[in-house]
């Protein structure tokens, strides 16, 4: 055996692998329980494509197989960009959840980030609340030498958090009574 049977071979062998896994994944494209893993198996199908592609480039001496496979890979990555764009909605529930989280965790962090208060900030906090006055929480005072306005937080009503639990609880309610009909 010489080093080109050889090489022929490794080919073949390379082909026939990829072939199987092309199928593969061809299969998660049709079974895929989201569209995600949709997605990702037609650009593994493309990306599997040019390999393969560039294989037959080196078997078959050929050279414009490889302009073929990289202009392959060009139309691959767009067309798996607007299957994206077209199928992956902007903004997920995910994010719209978020915020939400974000409120109660800058809540959370004010509270942890509050520094330990002399008597005289204490008679004012009995007197009048700081908070109330700016509507801010301060954070780190090391942070905010430099900079008063450096390290503040919004202050977050906790009504404002409750409020959207109900109603999200109120839509979930909605949306079983309406599976129910």
């Amino acid at each position: 055996m010489n080093i080109d049977q050889a090489y022929h071979l490794l080919f073949m062998g390379a082909l026939i692998i990829f072939a199987v896994l092309i199928g593969v994944m061809l299969i998660r494209a049709v079974i895929g329980p989201r569209i995600t893993d949709r997605i990702l198996s037609i650009n593994m199908i493309g990306t599997m494509t040019i390999c393969s592609i560039a294989i037959l480039s080196g078997l078959l001496h050929e050279g414009y197989l490889t302009d073929v496979a990289l202009i392959y890979a060009m139309l691959s990555f767009v067309a798996v960009l607007i299957l994206a764009v077209m199928y992956i909605p902007a903004k997920s529930t995910r994010e719209k959840q978020q915020p939400e989280q974000g409120k109660k965790a800058s809540a959370k962090s004010a509270h942890k980030k509050k520094p330990a208060k002399s008597s005289s900030e204490e008679k004012q906090t009995k007197e009048e609340p700081a908070e109330a006055q700016t509507g801010m929480t301060q954070g780190n005072e090391t942070s905010t030498a430099g900079n008063p306005l450096q390290g503040q937080v919004p202050k977050t009503p906790a009504a404002d958090i409750n409020s959207g639990k109900q109603s999200r609880a109120k839509k979930q309610k909605a949306r079983k009574k309406g599976k129910k009909a």
